[in-house]
């Protein structure tokens, strides 16, 4: 990670040298800044930084969840411009620690693999981590080698298969017992395997020099 951290000082270095661009946007990944810098009429090189959370309940195999999700990201990303247009096409390499954190408790019972037990002063911890290298691919338009301020938006995918951990307090794991636990996980990693495509979409404002 610290690598990383080093390349993007270092393009935002060459960027202000080399006629590149400053920016910053708002979107599916949290808040981002980044610099980039024109290699030829038709490509680009950018690198960005993402950052947010944000509070999200939901409700995985019968059990009610209160989740903290944590979106952290660092994006290597190169632009074609197939065209003389704005449009173009963006591929990259997203360095990824995003992560849920969720808490699932009942005053009365939690259902665990079909089955209830007692939940009174009890819980279960579930985390959902992303892999921490994930390609992207997507299309915007923006970015472009015109100076001067500009907008830009961008439409894509990050892939990657989602992993999940579930534990509990002591005295539900001594009622439910590991392997009905180990059960629950897996319903829960089912849901999580929706989301191993995930939805890039964020739009952002621009300065080239």
């Amino acid at each position: 990670m610290k690598k990383v951290f080093a390349m993007l000082a270092t393009m935002g270095a060459v960027a202000c040298v080399n006629a590149g661009e400053l920016y910053s946007h708002l979107g599916t990944e949290g808040v981002g800044l980044g610099a980039g810098t024109a290699l030829t009429d038709s490509f680009g090189l950018r690198g960005e930084i993402n950052y947010g959370s944000l509070n999200h309940d939901f409700t995985a195999a019968d059990i009610d969840y209160k989740a903290k999700v944590k979106l952290r990201g660092i994006g290597i990303l190169g632009d074609w411009f197939p065209t003389a247009s704005a449009f173009r096409v963006t591929a990259g390499l997203n360095f990824n620690s995003s992560r849920v954190d969720a808490t699932g408790t009942s005053d009365a019972t939690l259902t665990i693999n079909g089955r209830q037990y007692s939940a009174a002063g009890e819980a279960v911890y579930t985390t959902i981590k992303w892999p921490s290298v994930m390609p992207y691919l997507g299309v915007g338009f923006g970015h472009g080698p015109s100076k001067g301020w500009g907008m830009f938006a961008d439409l894509g995918v990050m892939v990657g298969k989602p992993k999940t951990t579930l534990t509990a307090t002591p005295g539900l794991l001594a009622q439910v017992g590991s392997a009905q636990l180990e059960a629950e996980r897996r319903e829960l990693q089912d849901k999580a395997d929706d989301y191993r495509v995930y939805p890039v979409l964020k739009i952002g404002v621009s300065y080239r020099f």
